[in-house]
């Protein structure tokens, strides 16, 4: 079927009404054959049209729903319920076109948002790591685990207990110089003495 052909008999007022609005089961009451059989002759009529044609009138067709959306979005936002059913029949309509109906368009371009997601969630965490240098790569890691655990749904990882910090015991001989010079007195004085009383006792 080609050129005007397509639009002549039974199989142009099948178009015509399919274009204008019509389910394929009204088409298929209206002329008494099955609904199988309408799809069957809207596909023949759709591979009869030139690829540049499909898409021009494509891109026209678009443009005219989008001219009848924003006539009736704001009516609809209003509270409008038969402007909100044009609503949803203009996006059903558009969505059709747009082929954004079928599931495995909808699976890839949601799979794409969740990869740009995480990506943007790795480049922030990458980040607020960086701004605290002083972080161990035994902490870096283990923030990374809690914030993957967390994206995943899942309990993230006990905190690591706490090194042990030894205490320092008190230098008494750093006490006992401070007192000596806070006292004006020589503390290796002490000492020497100390050394010749050992001498003499020998």
């Amino acid at each position: 079927m080609a050129g005007p052909e397509r639009l002549e008999g039974r199989n142009g007022r099948i178009w015509r009404a399919y274009i204008l609005g019509a389910t394929q089961e009204a088409i298929a009451a209206e002329h008494d054959i099955s609904r199988q059989r309408v799809g069957q002759v809207l596909e023949e009529i759709r591979s009869s049209i030139p690829a540049a044609d499909r898409a021009d009138a494509a891109l026209v067709d678009l443009e005219r729903l989008d001219v009848l959306l924003s006539g009736v979005m704001p009516a609809a936002i209003a509270g409008d319920t038969q402007a909100a059913r044009a609503v949803l029949a203009i996006l059903e309509r558009r969505a059709k076109m747009l082929r954004l109906d079928l599931e495995e368009p909808l699976r890839v371009t949601l799979e794409r948002r969740l990869d740009l997601e995480g990506a943007l969630i790795g480049e922030a965490l990458g980040a607020a790591l960086d701004a605290v240098p002083q972080l161990s790569h035994e902490q870096r890691v283990a923030a990374l685990t809690a914030a993957q655990a967390k994206l995943l749904g899942e309990e993230p990882p006990a905190p690591a207990a706490p090194a042990p910090v030894e205490e320092s015991k008190p230098d008494l001989m750093d006490d006992y110089r401070k007192f000596c010079e806070a006292e004006g007195i020589d503390p290796d004085e002490d000492d020497d003495q100390e050394d010749d009383d050992d001498d003499d006792e020998r």
